[in-house]
């Protein structure tokens, strides 16, 4: 029991510090065209699309990984409004880069972004470090 409890304090641990790393993520999607801003510092996610140009912001909580694979495979951004969350998956694990299907860009992670019904795919990228 004692040792549970250990191996769980240390990937609740080993997850938190896989996220010190990422300042954040900036991602976009097309048809239709959207983007989204990951503010891991901030604890705040941003969508824009055409339809929104102002934005709209979510608070968020601290970012998840999957137990059970290597740091920073699967992210997910959980803003604090109900239904509203962000999956994040390494290229890596995916098999393939991610493309936008507008241009030769390839990114590093594929996103789902959720808001309530609205569900849309598109690529990410880390922010620069600072």
């Amino acid at each position: 029991m004692l040792k549970n409890a250990i191996l769980s304090a240390a990937v609740m641990l080993s997850s938190a510090s896989a996220f010190a790393e990422f300042k954040g993520l900036g991602c976009l999607g097309t048809e239709p065209f959207w983007s989204l801003d990951v503010d891991v510092v901030k604890s705040k996610m941003t969508y824009t699309s055409p339809d929104n140009l102002k934005g709209s912001a979510y608070k968020m909580s601290q970012p998840s990984q999957a137990v059970g694979l290597q740091e920073n495979m699967v992210m997910v951004f959980k803003a604090a409004k109900k239904d509203v969350s962000a999956t994040v998956i390494s290229s890596d694990l995916a098999g393939k880069k991610c493309s936008d299907g507008m241009s030769e860009n390839e990114y590093s992670f594929h996103v789902v972004y959720r808001n309530g019904a609205n569900v849309v795919y598109g690529c990410c990228e880390p922010k620069a470090q600072d």
